[in-house]
């Protein structure tokens, strides 16, 4: 049976301390994309706290600190971990590291483009997407698969929206 130890809560950002081997780094618009992520849906952050030692060493979330930092928290969600540093180092890299991959048809079925985009998909995982004009229509087609992609999640194989379909 899980047992839980840890229990998330609010600590002043000023305490906390970046790590100073922290192994990853997110800049420009991801950077953005997470201060603007955090700020609209603070539940995920809440989800996803900031771990840190009892010295206040933040060994996982760092980007999400420095998000924090940069949209003005005062407080932020975190657990403080009395664990030995080899333990540490592996709950630092475990965080970063992104384990799996996308059905890309299936999570094209529930969202469109822009929003997978805002939520930091890395679209260009799925192949290098051309943008192409239609009359009304935004087009983006993915050249390993050929299939057309629609501006509201239409995903055809080279088809066209149809007339009525909106655009953004």
């Amino acid at each position: 049976m899980f047992e839980v130890k840890y229990k998330t809560q609010y600590i002043d950002i000023n305490l906390l301390k970046v790590h100073p081997e922290n192994p990853r780094l997110i800049k420009d618009v991801p950077f953005q994309k997470l201060c603007e992520s955090i700020k609209e849906n603070p539940e995920y952050f809440e989800t996803r706290p900031i771990i840190c030692d009892i010295n206040y060493v933040i060994w996982a979330g760092n980007q999400r600190y420095r998000a924090g930092k940069e949209i003005g928290l005062i407080k932020v969600p975190a657990v403080i971990l009395d664990l030995p540093e080899k333990k540490l180092r592996e709950i630092m890299v475990r965080d970063n590291v992104q384990n799996g991959e996308w059905d890309f048809d299936l999570l094209s079925s529930h969202f469109e483009i822009p929003e997978l985009e805002m939520f930091g998909v890395d679209m260009a995982s799925f192949g290098v997407f051309e943008e192409k004009e239609t009359v009304n229509h935004q087009m983006v087609e993915c050249p390993k698969c050929k299939n057309v992609f629609g501006t509201k999640g239409n995903f055809k194989k080279n088809t066209p929206l149809s007339p009525t379909e909106p655009s953004l």
